[in-house]
């Protein structure tokens, strides 16, 4: 579905609530809770501790944090493949950082093999549950023709979204994409990202159900390799004494 008609649906429908926002009681949150005071404190081991229980009884917060510790080695041995299974877990139940750090290991083929279309897709939902690094990598994704079909005005819009939701990387990319626009696309591009609103795309995991083949795109290409690839955080593991990776986004207890 192209990003034109989510908008028309999400301008005329009641903005879907993201599941990643939704908090509960019970022993599930309440591990998760305190694997979250471990990990801030830096007691990698108990959060470890904490969030497995937590995940296997189905708290896709825990499984989101799982999954970050496995990819950084902190608390656990470093283990992506492992990641890789609690990111699409936690990103089946809606959790949008998760959709967004999977889409990083898609794109990196890190734990998986890389799939540029995939990481796009996950991308996209994250980008529409309103994350702006995700938005700003599916902007470069555009521009770049990368697992999407080139599209600058596109591009422009998510960047746009990237940048009024606080990514300071997507200032110069709008900025360089802003100037090879007719007038026309950027009224087009004004348009779109004026009548944008979050919502919750509810689309399965790729071994459910396969994903349609990306519309053409029907506007005159650019091409700005300057751009270099999207940026995201290293997948290795830091040196040692480093500070602990934060987590991309902690939801409120």
């Amino acid at each position: 579905m192209s990003l034109r008609i989510r908008i028309i649906r999400a301008v005329a429908s009641t903005v879907v609530l993201v599941a990643a926002a939704v908090t509960g009681t019970g022993p599930a949150f309440a591990g998760y809770l305190d694997g979250l005071e471990a990990y801030q404190r830096g007691d990698f081991t108990t959060a470890m501790e904490e969030w497995s229980l937590s995940a296997r009884r189905g708290d896709f917060r825990a499984q989101f944090g799982v999954g970050i510790l496995q990819l950084y080695g902190r608390g656990t041995d470093r283990d992506p493949i492992s990641a890789v299974g609690y990111f699409r877990e936690a990103s089946a139940r809606g959790h949008p950082e998760a959709r967004y750090a999977l889409g990083v290991m898609y794109q990196d083929g890190t734990g998986v093999t890389q799939d540029l279309r995939e990481a796009a897709r996950l991308y996209e939902m994250a980008a529409w549950q309103g994350m702006a690094k995700a938005q700003n990598n599916l902007g470069i994704l555009y521009i770049l023709g990368k697992g999407v079909e080139e599209d600058p005005v596109l591009a422009h819009v998510w960047f746009a979204l990237a940048e009024r939701a606080g990514e300071e990387a997507a200032i110069s990319n709008r900025e360089r994409v802003a100037i090879q626009l007719s007038s026309a696309q950027m009224a087009e591009a004004q348009r779109m990202t004026a009548a944008w609103k979050p919502t919750a795309i509810p689309e399965p995991p790729p071994e459910i159900e396969g994903d349609p083949e990306p519309e053409p795109a029907e506007r005159p290409r650019v091409n700005l390799e300057d751009l270099g690839p999207p940026a995201v955080p290293a997948a290795d593991p830091p040196a040692a004494g480093a500070p602990a990776p934060p987590l991309l986004i902690i939801p409120a207890p």
